[in-house]
């Protein structure tokens, strides 16, 4: 499948921000345009449903990576609930940073991939149009 143009821009652009605002190396956090991401070196593909991504995101956050539901903590792009953000990391076995919005579209990307848009089903009537 291929990724959407528009994902694919829009984590280049993250991947920049990552090297330059977060100080974080090429290194420990890349990614090409086929989905497969380098998270503290270790190369992880996805299947990457871009088209719904995009909708999931645009819904739940408005491409806004720093977004904080205060009432229940969920953050980032697609509204990760602290719960859920440990639940992936323990399920993947890897420890991904909550501030790193690559980290976040890799774990929107590859949770999506993997259990489909169950855990988005609160916003299902904005995206699922």
């Amino acid at each position: 499948m291929d990724t959407d143009p528009l994902i694919g821009a829009l984590v280049g652009i993250l991947l920049i921000l990552n090297v330059y605002a977060f100080q974080v190396p090429v290194s420990e956090v890349s990614n090409n345009l086929e989905g497969t991401f380098l998270i503290a070196n270790q190369p992880v593909k996805t299947k990457s449903n871009s088209a719904l991504l995009r909708r999931i995101i645009e819904c739940e956050s408005n491409w806004d990576w720093r977004k904080v539901n205060p009432e229940s903590g969920a953050f980032g792009y697609c509204q990760f609930l602290p719960q859920t953000w440990d639940y992936v990391q323990k399920k993947w076995g890897m420890k991904l940073d909550r501030n790193n919005p690559v980290h976040q579209l890799y774990a929107c990307q590859r949770l999506l991939d993997e259990e489909n848009w169950v855990h988005w089903l609160a916003s299902k009537s904005c995206w699922d149009r």
